[in-house]
């Protein structure tokens, strides 16, 4: 019993002074901070993505700062027009972005798929994102974070799964795809425009709450 005490004290006290070594360091440990300050960063932008993209008003407006002006409903008037132009501009990069970042990350995950149908996938993921945002947030949020995370899972258990040449080869195809994906991000567009239409006649027709009475 103490031959085996002796043994596993000596067994262990090598591999702290093995771990501590240069050629170690830089076989062992360097990879490893290397992969967990990707995987950090990685998990970081992923968990602003995804709470930013499912959000429900992107872009706000808040109109209860115009009444005390000298000329409220000018103002009023000013502001609306002021927060059109801000979301036909905004909203559009936000979801060119996030419909650009959703593919990327599907030409990596996806083996069988050809590049139209990743597109959809992406645009309809997208579409159904910011649809549930009017619903639920915390279900958009769910939405959101899905593919970058199941991203993820796929390169923790096995990195050899992603094929780069296949990736660029259908990024190469997006070019002859650019009326297609003008389409796609048009239809998003109209979406929520018209959700955002239905939600704020919703708002006027429902009756109001306790904390607004």
């Amino acid at each position: 019993m103490a031959d085996l005490a002796n043994q596993t004290s000596f067994v262990i006290t090598e591999s702290f002074k093995n771990a501590l070594t240069l050629p170690n360091i830089k076989e062992t440990v360097f990879p490893l901070l290397v992969y967990t300050a990707a995987m950090v960063l990685y998990s970081v932008i992923i968990w602003h993505f995804y709470r930013f993209i499912a959000t429900r008003d992107i872009v706000t407006l808040d109109m209860r700062k115009y009444e005390n002006s000298n000329h409220p409903r000018i103002a009023k008037f000013l502001a609306a027009n002021i927060f059109a132009i801000k979301f036909l501009i905004v909203f559009p990069l936000v979801t060119f972005f996030t419909f650009a970042g959703f593919s990327v990350l599907l030409f990596f995950l996806s083996q069988s798929a050809n590049t139209q149908t990743i597109l959809l996938t992406s645009i309809t993921l997208v579409s159904a994102i910011r649809a549930t945002a009017y619903y639920s947030e915390d279900l958009s949020k769910d939405l959101a974070k899905m593919i970058p995370l199941a991203l993820l899972g796929v390169f923790v258990l096995d990195p050899s799964f992603f094929s780069i040449d296949l990736a660029i080869k259908r990024v190469l195809q997006l070019p002859y795809l650019i009326p297609v994906f003008a389409t796609y991000l048009s239809f998003t567009v109209i979406l929520e425009v018209m959700l955002k239409i239905f939600h704020f006649v919703f708002n006027k027709l429902a009756p109001p709450s306790e904390k607004d009475i």
